[in-house]
């Protein structure tokens, strides 16, 4: 932009990865312009970095960033667009290719047959995005698209649909602003309880059965029918101790 007294343009190409409120960062020397709507402005005659006060709202997908400037001899060399307000450049090339430290202190307990509680230590990470928690069958899995289970902002997760009676494997990892992220932490296992069985007999009576639950819990109730309608005064109620709550009378087995 170097025309004395002219208003210099320029469009530059930008493929945003979503919608967001956006800081401009413009490296820039001797003068000021405007890049989408907003003012960078230096007195200095070395490249220095200049942000703007507020972001501006740009859309996921391609954009054009309009640059425009009426001062002779300001140069431009680099802009960057970032949501994080914290973030500082550095350089001209200033992306940050440093991954988060890796994850410590994860731990996993059952909770029933099909859950588990997972949790980490919070990372140290001044720019910490998110979580990355990756499940296996074994402690040596890798840790890839295939095995992701969740990206939390926190650092404990409720896992379900679990299978029961199986030992799972749970690694973390810690993604910054920039997606760098940190080598997967050290497996955490965990073993889900089994299902607890029974098989009870009830009377049918009026189109339904009444059982005795042996101790109190939370129960899956399935009913075996022999044929397309019951005509026995017999029923045959297997109970595994998972959802619905006891005590069950007056169990309904049409």
């Amino acid at each position: 932009m170097r025309k004395n007294g002219w208003n210099a343009t320029a469009t530059i190409p930008v493929e945003l990865p979503r919608s967001d409120d956006y800081y401009i960062w413009a490296r820039i020397k001797d003068g000021s312009c405007t890049i989408e709507g907003r003012n960078f402005s230096t007195t200095a005659s070395r490249w220095t970095w200049v942000t703007s006060v507020s972001p501006v709202s740009l859309a996921a997908g391609s954009v054009d960033v309009d640059v425009n400037s009426t001062d002779y001899g300001v140069g431009i060399d680099a802009i960057y667009l970032t949501t994080d307000a914290g973030f500082t450049p550095v350089g001209k090339n200033s992306k940050d290719l440093s991954a988060p430290p890796q994850i410590t202190g994860v731990s996993a307990t059952a909770n029933g047959a099909f859950k588990a509680n997972v949790s980490w230590d919070v990372s140290s990470a001044p720019d910490l995005h998110h979580y990355n928690l990756y499940i296996g069958s074994s402690a040596g899995f890798v840790c890839d698209s295939e095995t992701l289970v969740v990206s939390p902002a926190g650092s404990s997760y409720l896992d379900w649909q679990l299978s029961p009676s199986a030992t799972h494997y749970y690694k973390i990892t810690a993604v910054d602003r920039q997606g760098n992220e940190s080598e997967p932490s050290t497996a955490a296992a965990v073993t889900t309880a089994s299902l607890s069985i029974v098989t009870l007999d009830a009377t049918i009576s009026g189109g339904s059965a009444t059982v005795n639950i042996p101790t109190a819990g939370n129960y899956v109730l399935w009913v075996k029918q022999a044929r397309s309608s019951i005509s026995s005064s017999r029923v045959s109620i297997v109970l595994s101790t998972i959802l619905f709550k006891s005590p069950v009378t007056n169990c309904m087995t049409s």
